[in-house]
């Protein structure tokens, strides 16, 4: 009786665990050019602290909260947008920035501030 006493413990902080991450995933089957995306094809995908869906595509860096999709594309002069289309990394931290890797720089995303920061240049 002494043995089975801890199992159970464990077993009810585990399934306790358990049934609250389920409650907070995100779930979809697939997302399409219908539902907002930028472009079908898909580089990257990385899931932020927030439960984000950020999709790296050839035509910009889509942003996934479960509902809508939103897209940020290049805009030729903008030098705090995107500074190419075609994204081919997405990561993250989990401290708010997100690490976006094009064809043309490496940039980081804020956001607190909705601010693209070109880290680095390609050829520089």
């Amino acid at each position: 009786m002494k043995n089975i006493k801890p199992f159970l413990f464990y077993l009810i902080i585990f399934l306790s665990l358990a049934f609250t991450g389920y409650s907070q995933s995100l779930f979809f089957n697939h997302l399409s050019v219908n539902d907002g995306l930028s472009q079908p094809t898909v580089h990257s995908i990385y899931q932020d602290e927030f439960g984000r869906m950020w999709i790296g595509t050839r035509n910009g860096l889509n942003m996934f909260d479960g509902k809508k999709v939103e897209v940020f594309q290049y805009s030729q002069g903008d030098t705090t947008d995107l500074q190419g289309s075609n994204i081919r990394e997405v990561t993250g931290n989990q401290n708010g920035y997100i690490y976006i890797l094009n064809n043309s720089s490496l940039l980081s995303y804020d956001f607190h501030k909705q601010h693209f920061n070109v880290l680095k240049k390609r050829g520089i």
